[in-house]
């Protein structure tokens, strides 16, 4: 079940949840321990390492990518 704020809209963290598998869990904390910082969500850090060229060329997937980040960090 989706939870969803007052007007039927859902909730940035539940978007963000960490729902990425144990493999690529294993190669993004490999990743985070080369470059020495710590990422409690893998689920954020896999969308914004995601280029949405990749995503697109695997349609058949409901693969998120980065442009939704990129947006958002442009308008701050």
């Amino acid at each position: 079940m989706e939870a969803t704020t007052t007007k039927g809209r859902t909730a940035a963290r539940d978007v963000y949840q960490d729902t990425v598998s144990d493999w690529r869990k294993t190669e993004l904390e490999e990743l985070c321990r080369s470059l020495g910082i710590t990422m409690n969500n893998h689920r954020l850090l896999d969308i914004a390492l995601t280029h949405s060229s990749f995503a697109h060329e695997r349609r058949h997937s409901h693969m998120t990518h980065n442009e939704r980040l990129e947006f958002l960090g442009d308008s701050v």
